[in-house]
């Protein structure tokens, strides 16, 4: 079933533009390296995304409890002073590090391209790596917002970063689709009134995904992009 009367599109952007999972858990795994704790696989580090970068340290941390006890680091991997020197350090190495590992998703950049679609971007991401990851790929003045953790109060499912692009974009709910792989790209939606696309290809469960309850699912960003008619 196609996809019509749209005037705007709030992409998510974690496994949504652009498999950024590589980057994450390298940069991860470094932090954790640096405390002397054992790395996880990417597969591990994409259930972790999805809720902020604060969030996906505590998930890193909870799953290293075991290592913090033994090592003397701490007797609680929910700590809150724990929680935030390591927050700092991954905050500090995300931002001397580039978008080596990331890609784009096929047929993203052409979308970008061909689209008269007004467009948005909404992350839980941090302002640094989201801000360079656009720069790094040229893709800033395809999108006439750009929200992120460092620059909305409340992450997603919160609407209120829906609300803010609805208005600086002079859109209609009836007529905004949020796109995203995760959970709370779909309850963010559903909080706001606006249409949901929910793609597979990200780092969610599609089981997870598809119990949400979004609008339309697409496999991949391609298959997304050609149900828009």
């Amino acid at each position: 079933m196609s996809i019509a009367n749209v005037d705007a599109i709030i992409f998510d952007l974690d496994g949504t533009l652009a498999d950024t999972a590589p980057d994450i858990c390298a940069n991860l795994n470094h932090t954790l390296n640096a405390w002397g704790l054992s790395p996880y696989s990417v597969e591990e580090v994409k259930r972790f995304v999805g809720n902020g970068a604060k969030m996906l340290a505590l998930r890193a941390l909870r799953g290293r409890t075991d290592e913090l006890r033994a090592k003397g680091i701490s007797d609680e991997a929910n700590a809150p002073e724990l929680l935030e020197r390591f927050f700092a350090d991954l905050m500090a190495f995300y931002a001397q590090n580039e978008s080596a590992l990331t890609t784009l998703y096929p047929g993203v950049r052409e979308f970008l391209q061909n689209t008269s679609i007004t467009l948005a971007i909404f992350t839980n991401k941090p302002g640094v790596p989201t801000l360079r990851f656009l720069d790094h790929f040229g893709l800033a003045d395809y999108f006439a917002a750009v929200l992120h953790a460092d620059n909305v109060p409340h992450h997603k499912p919160h609407p209120e970063g829906v609300f803010r692009i609805l208005s600086a974009l002079h859109a209609t709910p009836a007529r905004t689709l949020m796109v995203g792989d995760g959970i709370p790209d779909v309850e963010v939606a559903k909080a706001a009134g606006v249409r949901s696309v929910a793609l597979l290809q990200g780092f969610a469960a599609e089981a997870d995904l598809r119990a949400a309850g979004p609008d339309w699912l697409a496999s991949t960003f391609a298959e997304f992009a050609a149900l828009l008619s």
